[in-house]
């Protein structure tokens, strides 16, 4: 999203997706800043415990930092900011003392996020365009999985067949 949301203000296509998407990012990033932790904080719930999981939370950096950038006041982006440099932290702290840490993953995740971490540190006050307000995005939708909508379908399917046979056995005997 903050991609997509860079990518829109460079074109200056500050419109309702720009707006949607911003505030998609903010919502994740707020809900994040109170529910996430490292991976490796509990290595019991992943199947494979390995150095690619702490680089991966310098991706959650990555995202609290763009998030920042569109914080709606200054106390969330320092919020956000704090959250960033603790997962940069930890995750290149974790990294460094695994002997695998210089495996193709890791160093990938270190590549794309690292750079980007030092950009947002050197530039503090870095904000975002707000784009427009007051849109309203309507009541969101409840997700119902494509399994459960198959089935319901597949429910509708075989009462319409099943009402289908009984007219054409009515019509049979008639």
């Amino acid at each position: 999203l903050g991609k997509f949301l860079d990518h829109k203000a460079e074109r200056g296509e500050l419109d309702g997706m720009y707006a949607w998407a911003r505030e998609s990012l903010l919502a994740y990033a707020r809900w994040a800043a109170e529910h996430e932790s490292p991976y490796l904080d509990r290595p019991e719930v992943l199947e494979f415990p390995t150095e690619t999981w702490a680089a991966q939370d310098l991706r959650k950096a990555e995202v609290f930092d763009l998030a920042a950038l569109h914080a709606k006041s200054p106390g969330e982006r320092e919020r956000f900011r704090e959250r960033a440099r603790f997962f940069f932290r930890d995750g290149v702290e974790r990294l460094g003392g695994m002997p695998t840490r210089s495996l193709c993953r890791p160093v990938v995740i270190l590549l794309g996020c690292g750079g980007s971490r030092a950009w947002h540190e050197e530039r503090p006050e870095a904000t975002a365009p707000r784009g427009p307000r007051g849109i309203d995005f309507g009541a969101p939708r409840v997700f119902v999985p494509q399994k459960r909508r198959a089935l319901r379908r597949l429910a509708w399917l075989a009462a319409a067949a099943a009402l289908a046979a009984a007219v054409a056995a009515a019509l049979a005997l008639a």
